[in-house]
């Protein structure tokens, strides 16, 4: 994908509204985000403190967190989940560039312990791909945490703090939790 076509699918035009239904019709992986992509992160309730703060482990995951991108879907279907979770969620939404600052702030806190390149990609869901699923889901994301550590405690003690700076970061930025 050239440069001047990635600018242009973010633009909020009609011609980067037909880039983006033409990459969703035909399911063409994004290889790259610029810094203003905005994405959604479905919060189940147990991870707020109170309605407007959320626990640090909302970002904690063994397994790569799920996010989705805010231009390929909408706030009821990144609620609704692609496995019908009727549980009440919240919707949080966080742009690349506070990704990109909170992998920064890690690096510089841990000596360099969390690798940033390709730390998020985006991984659509087929429907026929996963039989549990009862939806697809283009605007699909993982983000994906390189720790390197000698110990599992280790990583799981750094992939803690890197969900705390995550969530400081949020804060200071502004109002992240849609209603």
């Amino acid at each position: 994908m050239s440069l001047q076509i990635q600018k242009n699918l973010w633009k909020k035009n009609f011609y980067g509204w037909l880039l983006r239904k033409k990459y969703k019709h035909n399911w063409i992986t994004l290889k790259a985000f610029v810094d203003n992509t905005n994405f959604y992160r479905r919060i189940p309730k147990q991870f707020f403190k109170n309605p407007k703060d959320l626990k640090a482990m909302s970002f904690y995951s063994d397994s790569p967190i799920s996010i989705d991108m805010c231009a390929f879907t909408t706030k009821r279907k990144c609620l609704r989940g692609v496995r019908a979770n009727t549980s009440s969620a919240k919707l949080i939404k966080i742009n690349y560039s506070e990704f990109k600052s909170a992998h920064d702030k890690f690096k510089l806190d841990y000596n360099n312990l969390i690798v940033f390149n390709k730390s998020i990609s985006h991984t659509p869901i087929k429907k026929s791909d996963h039989p549990d699923n009862i939806y697809s889901n283009y605007a699909h994301c993982e983000v994906n945490l390189n720790v390197i550590t000698s110990s599992s405690k280790e990583t799981a003690k750094l992939k803690r703090q890197y969900s705390k700076i995550i969530i400081e970061i949020l804060k200071t930025n502004h109002p992240y939790i849609l209603d």
